[in-house]
């Protein structure tokens, strides 16, 4: 009786191994959210970053996924283009331009963070 058990518990091992190990045809292998070549693709948005961010404030602002800026005791994930373009946005106008028209000349070069980082933060199975 035990080795009858044994024999079924083994074929069905190796059927689910064997049946669970399909061509993944859904699943596009050519897109990646982490880029590992080292130069930055130059696409209008970063035209755009380099315009208002970097050019008159010395802000880099980064939105592609960095591990090595990111802290890795947290569940991090890459944010996505469009919240990043709806984001950067919103800094601009609700933070930059109002400390130009406040502050002294060079306070924001002088002053402002060097630099900001978009990410989420994973919870479980929901993203924030």
């Amino acid at each position: 009786m035990n080795t009858i058990v044994r024999k079924i518990v083994a074929i069905s091992i190796l059927l689910f191994v064997g049946l669970s190990c399909s061509d993944d045809n859904g699943i596009d292998k050519n897109i990646s959210v982490i880029s590992l070549d080292k130069e930055k693709s130059n696409t209008q948005f970063d035209k755009y970053l380099a315009e208002v961010y970097t050019k008159p404030y010395n802000i880099e602002f980064l939105y592609r996924w960095s591990d090595t800026e990111a802290n890795m005791d947290y569940s991090l994930v890459p944010t996505k283009h469009s919240k990043a373009v709806q984001m950067a946005n919103l800094i601009k106008y609700l933070f930059l331009d109002v400390y130009d028209e406040v502050a002294p000349k060079n306070f924001l070069k002088q002053y402002c963070p060097k630099m900001i980082m978009l990410v989420r933060r994973r919870f479980k199975d929901n993203f924030v």
